[in-house]
């Protein structure tokens, strides 16, 4: 399967929406970009359902999709699409697996493109504030509750796909993201957390990164 520019879209999408997820966040009088880097590797594990529209150039109207993300710390992450069609995208560490429905499964973890992506945002995961400056230019701005994160790319390749991505969020977390590539496509990807400290049990984990499927017991609601 080729690392396209959709899929590279869905996995920056998934990568930044929980990895900018902040944890315990001091009041915003004294907020700071060190102090948001700081609160994102808190939580035990993330829930989250999200909403997302992809605005493409040759189209006329966006693309909606929805469906629920789990963030397990350090570096395990899953992205279940539920509608308008189901598809799958998980992260175990140094894997990257890929289902569209219930058809192939394709491992991206050898595609070198995808590898750049995960290596780009696993510093928000681990809070690295020096290598994040390093990757972007990052601009931070808060007022109120309210705070916002500008991301634009330093280096090749990425520098090539992605113009800008813009977080917002206040003090309980983020709750937009906004990527806009340079061909002009936009993606805009908004949180509701559900969990913003979940523990998950063993047999949850086995389902999530081992089967790819959605754990009964940490999505009923």
């Amino acid at each position: 399967m080729r690392f396209s520019a959709a899929c590279s879209s869905s996995l920056t999408a998934a990568l930044l929406a929980i990895a900018a997820w902040a944890g315990e966040l001091r009041e915003p009088a004294s907020l700071s970009l060190a102090e948001l880097m700081d609160g994102m590797a808190t939580t035990a594990g993330v829930i989250a359902d999200f909403s997302e529209q992809k605005q493409i150039a040759l189209l006329e109207k966006p693309l909606s999709s929805s469906g629920t993300l789990y963030f397990v710390p350090p570096d395990r992450l899953a992205r279940f699409t539920l509608k308008p069609e189901t598809s799958a995208l998980i992260i175990d560490g140094d894997e990257l697996r890929f289902q569209q429905g219930d058809g192939e499964k394709f491992d991206l973890s050898e595609n070198p493109m995808a590898r750049v992506f995960i290596d780009n945002f696993i510093v928000l995961f681990n809070g690295d504030l020096p290598k994040l400056q390093g990757l972007y230019h990052a601009n931070f701005s808060a007022e109120g509750d309210d705070w916002t994160l500008i991301l634009e790319p330093r280096r090749s390749p990425l520098r090539g796909l992605v113009k800008q991505i813009a977080l917002r969020g206040n003090l309980q977390g983020i709750r937009e993201m906004v990527l806009q590539n340079l061909d002009g496509d936009r993606t805009s990807t908004t949180l509701d957390v559900i969990e913003t400290d979940y523990h998950f049990t063993n047999d949850q984990l086995e389902d999530l990164f081992v089967r790819g499927a959605r754990p009964l017991s940490a999505t009923a609601r």
